[in-house]
């Protein structure tokens, strides 16, 4: 098996918590922005990362790759029900990250704007988290579960703790506050988040984010070199 994606958390770090932690082993593809822009993002289907190999096929699409691999090594609910809660959540997870790359990310990576610049993009991105964290508490205070969605681990689990760990990624890589205090307002979640950091401990060290910050903050500076010329 083997994973292409690029050297930071997103879209491709839920799908290496989940095959960490069921030990499969895999390959980590990572790839430069720099060849991405020159072209490479064609040899992929629909030109998106992160992208699967597998069995001598390619797949892509986070949450399809998700429910693939969950279904395959028992991270997705075989309950209807459960099933629908989980990829309801996940599809909330996204648009998430979608807002926060359209509204923030590109701007200050690509288009080199600052903090300033990008200041009125603030209230919707944070209303957006905010409203998905209400709703997270409200979900585990009505069904007691132990995790996300029910009493065992699912992908929905790994795609919360990386949408909810984003936040201290983006604070690390832009050593900017985003004031996101909203887990004190969200005991729950903010115990949840905090109980599968501790259960993914482990895991996460062995990724390395920390190492891959690093990287991606110097590939950042080349990139923003490379375009200037």
């Amino acid at each position: 098996i083997k994973l292409h994606y690029f050297a930071y958390r997103s879209r491709g770090h839920p799908i290496k918590l989940l095959l960490k932690n069921a030990k499969v082993p895999y390959e980590d593809v990572l790839l430069e922005f720099p060849d991405w822009m020159k072209g490479k993002k064609a040899e992929y289907e629909f030109g998106v990362l992160p992208v699967l190999e597998m069995e001598g096929k390619q797949f892509s699409q986070t949450r399809a790759i998700l429910r693939l691999l969950g279904r395959k090594y028992g991270y997705y609910p075989k309950d209807e029900l459960q099933a629908y809660e989980v990829d309801c959540l996940m599809d909330a997870f996204d648009d998430w990250l979608h807002t926060v790359a359209y509204k923030y990310f590109i701007d200050r990576i690509f288009q080199g704007k600052t903090k300033e610049e990008v200041e009125p993009n603030f209230p919707l991105v944070i209303d957006t988290i905010n409203k998905i964290i209400q709703n997270i508490e409200g979900r585990l205070t009505n069904s007691g579960s132990k995790y996300l969605v029910g009493n065992s681990l699912t992908i929905g689990d790994f795609m919360f703790h990386t949408f909810a760990g984003s936040f201290t990624s983006l604070n690390t890589i832009f050593n900017e506050d985003w004031n996101c205090d909203n887990f004190d307002k969200a005991p729950k979640t903010k115990a949840l988040y905090e109980r599968l950091t501790e259960e993914f401990q482990g895991i996460l060290e062995e990724i390395g984010l920390k190492d891959a910050i690093i990287q991606y903050q110097i590939k950042q500076t080349v990139l923003k070199i490379l375009m200037k010329q």
